[in-house]
């Protein structure tokens, strides 16, 4: 070894010149098969270098107990296929990504930079770490895609997907495989728009941000997740786009917590929609612990908004909204479509009007008033 990491991807698949020009995806999965297999507590990394990865990195099966760590901290992986993948890590656990800086090389749109999480209901994809990972570049999905990836922290992290098209985000997370997941290396059993079990994540300061469409696009039933002090925007210069688009399935989220400021070119701050093929189909929204806070929400239309797949309405429960709307933004764009037991706060009283039931508390400009 040349240097202190324990695992060092330019020991592998030309020693020096990787990292220098060429496409270094060889070597990468030569040094993940190294960590496959190896105790407790190794570190993969390399230099501060440019890498290239013409396939995908093969960070599948990382499944030692306690802990297993890839640090680049200074270097960046460029995807350099369209429509490809740059790591694919479903299956893996217990490991803490440092300092990942993953983009596309010039004039390349891929699909997804990071795939984490499970591959099926008997594949587990959880306790994993990323540390101020940044995923910049141009992918027609998501710099990072979630499947499952249950009790996991994400702290800093920063998804700016470049990418103009229709369906390109900057963050996906999915509780039912509605977009087909694809591996090379593991098999895929979920299946498509069914529910599976994704609890216990914790999104610390994210950055999301979109050329495309919506920033944050969160798929089925998932439960004790927090979103704290997060950003989101698209700077389309098309149509207007939701900033949080909330794809409900028949099991009812539990514990969700949207602490993400909203702006520009936002049509409404959250669009409520729901399954509607497989085991998840619904009708009909039920979150149980909705918290949403925003302080200045540049939502242009309202600040709640349905789709027409929602007839049966939206059923908030045990809920907190504490948003303040800018501009001519309402809070509902149908108030009777929506029922809510908890707390609303919100200084802008003009804007504000009562949903169809109430059973809490409202804070109009400084008033409190049970209801």
């Amino acid at each position: 070894m040349t240097n202190t990491y324990m695992i060092d991807v330019t020991d592998f698949g030309g020693g020096a010149s990787v990292g220098t020009g060429g496409d270094d995806t060889a070597a990468f999965n030569a040094a993940f098969a190294a960590l496959r297999t190896a105790t407790s507590g190794t570190v993969l990394g390399g230099p501060p270098r440019t890498y290239h990865i013409g396939g995908t990195i093969n960070a599948t099966g990382l499944t030692n107990s306690v802990s297993t760590m890839v640090s680049f901290p200074g270097a960046q992986i460029l995807g350099t296929t369209n429509g490809g993948t740059v790591i694919d890590a479903l299956g893996s656990r217990w490991t803490t990504w440092v300092g990942l800086n993953v983009g596309t090389a010039p004039g390349i749109t891929g699909r997804i930079g990071m795939q984490l999480g499970a591959a099926g209901p008997n594949m587990l994809g959880d306790c994993h770490t990323l540390s101020g990972a940044v995923f910049c570049g141009q992918w027609s999905l998501a710099p990072l895609y979630l499947f499952c990836t249950e009790t996991s922290l994400f702290s800093g992290l920063k998804c700016y997907n470049n990418c103009t098209a229709a369906g390109a985000h900057a963050l996906i997370v999915d509780a039912c495989n509605h977009f087909g997941m694809r591996s090379s290396f593991v098999p895929v059993t979920a299946a498509v728009d069914t529910p599976q079990s994704y609890n216990e994540c914790l999104f610390a300061v994210p950055d999301l941000r979109t050329m495309g469409d919506t920033p944050l696009m969160i798929v089925g039933a998932t439960r004790r997740h927090r979103y704290d002090n997060g950003y989101a925007e698209c700077s389309s210069s098309g149509a207007a786009v939701p900033g949080i688009l909330l794809i409900e399935s028949s099991g009812p989220s539990q514990m969700l917590t949207l602490d993400i400021h909203i702006e520009r070119n936002i049509s409404d701050h959250i669009l409520f929609d729901a399954m509607t093929t497989g085991p998840a189909a619904t009708t009909g929204v039920s979150i149980n612990g909705l918290v949403v806070r925003d302080h200045g929400s540049e939502a242009k239309q309202a600040l709640f908004a349905r789709t027409a797949n929602l007839p049966s309405g939206v059923h908030l429960y045990n809920s907190e909204l504490n948003i303040n709307p800018a501009g001519n933004a309402v809070l509902w764009d149908d108030p009777t479509a929506y029922n809510f037991d908890g707390r609303i706060a919100t200084w802008y009283a003009p804007t504000f009007t009562a949903p169809g039931t109430i059973d809490g508390e409202t804070d109009i400009a400084g008033v409190t008033t049970a209801v």
